[in-house]
């Protein structure tokens, strides 16, 4: 039986994609945080494949909340526990 790490590089071949074709640059995995404003305390931490080195002319945090919105669509890595409506005074 596979660990945790085992299972989680075993997926991350998977679904890695193949090196973009500009040369010296390949796709690399990152980890983005997003965190409510109101409560920095609350976070979310979600990773994507995006082209390495760092290139400045692309936008990096549009790639981040791309991938959040597709992961948060999948209902492959969230769920919904509370769904409630809020008293109004």
């Amino acid at each position: 039986m596979m660990n945790d790490d085992e299972i989680i590089e075993e997926l991350m071949r998977e679904v890695q994609p193949p090196p973009i074709k500009r040369k010296g640059s390949k796709k690399r995995l990152f980890r983005c945080t997003f965190y409510e404003k109101s409560n920095p305390s609350t976070s979310i931490v979600i990773e994507f494949f995006a082209p390495f080195p760092i290139d400045e002319r692309l936008g990096y945090e549009k790639m981040a909340k791309d991938q959040f919105v597709a992961d948060v669509s999948s209902g492959m890595y969230f769920a919904i526990r509370d769904l409630e409506p809020v008293e109004l005074k």
